[in-house]
């Protein structure tokens, strides 16, 4: 059982997507989306030579990474709906031993075995015996909350679905943008990507109270060095 910090309240938790999914969640979404689109077009760059471009082959770069990019979006979203169903029920799991412990001490330390993972790196071992002592009277007198589906997961696999999508437009439309000119077109395209992973990677840190300059700057290095490795190979 997995116990996350409730994120702070913001202004930004009105927006429609972090109604649907939690802010970090959706930078992750979108950076594994931006991640997605680059390997289509370093790996065009790398393998194709200058005399075959042409716009029909931009056309096949933009519908194949796009494609690819929307297909993850609607598997990750099937695959947060499970999750979300899978977490409550390992709560049931938890409950039910809780429930079957034959005493305090029995259910604190079912509890310390299943939640000390999680709760070792913001509490110290008596903290979180009272918290377990508290969790344990807690959960012994009340019914776990049912396994199954809830409408809460399929908002939240729809905004995992747009943040995929959205996330892949910005990078692919220069693709479209650029038709006479297919070779700026990917490089436009790459230059999105990197600003893009920059930002998230900016944004990821201020929400989890990292260095935002810095962890931009490692997010594009990964870009970067993606690009380095495509270039000599023919890109």
């Amino acid at each position: 059982m997995t116990i996350e910090p409730a994120p702070p309240a913001t202004p930004s938790r009105k927006r429609f997507l972090y109604r649907l999914i939690d802010p970090v969640y959706v930078l992750i979404e979108g950076i594994y989306s931006v991640l997605i689109i680059l390997t289509f077009t370093l790996a065009a760059t790398a393998t194709a030579a200058q005399f075959i471009w042409a716009s029909a082959l931009l056309d096949d770069l933009f519908w194949a990474a796009f494609g690819c990019a929307v297909a993850w979006g609607i598997i990750d979203g099937v695959m947060y709906v499970l999750n979300g169903i899978a977490e409550r029920g390992q709560s049931r799991r938890l409950w039910r031993l809780v429930a079957s412990a034959p005493d305090e001490a029995g259910g604190v330390a079912l509890l310390a075995e299943e939640l000390d993972d999680s709760l070792a790196v913001i509490t110290d071992e008596a903290e979180r015996a009272q918290v377990y002592r508290g969790l344990y009277a807690r959960l012994k007198g009340r019914t776990p909350q049912e396994a199954g589906f809830k409408r809460e997961d399929l908002a939240g696999g729809l905004g995992t679905f747009l943040v995929a999508v959205g996330a892949a437009l910005p990078v692919v439309l220069p693709l479209l943008f650029f038709r006479s000119d297919p070779l700026l077109a990917v490089r436009v395209s790459n230059f999105v990507a990197f600003a893009m992973l920059f930002l998230m990677g900016y944004r990821w840190a201020k929400y989890v109270g990292g260095k935002p300059v810095r962890t931009g700057l490692y997010l594009t290095l990964l870009g970067v060095v993606m690009m380095i490795v495509a270039i000599p190979l023919g890109g």
